[in-house]
């Protein structure tokens, strides 16, 4: 009975090393690593008088509400 009780307990250890190793492979196998920079984008806004929009729109401020506050942009805007 006390060897059953030895064994049980080798086998319940060997368990949870390889559950531990495994986990560890899958952490950094899926994990992001370290994460380059941010690309940052540029684009060059024509000032307000040098809008040219398309036929049935028209240049205007389109304000947009979100969690952080709220951003303007002027862009063209759908004639209603």
């Amino acid at each position: 009975m006390r060897a059953s009780i030895t064994r049980t307990k080798i086998l319940l250890a060997a368990a949870l090393v390889l559950a531990t190793g495994a986990g560890f492979l899958a952490a950094t196998a899926l994990g992001t690593g370290a994460a380059g920079p941010a690309p940052t984008v540029t684009i060059n806004v024509p000032s307000p008088s040098s809008v040219v929009c398309p036929d049935g729109y028209t240049a205007g401020r389109l304000v947009i509400n979100h969690p952080g506050g709220q951003t303007a942009i002027w862009t063209c805007l759908a004639n209603p």
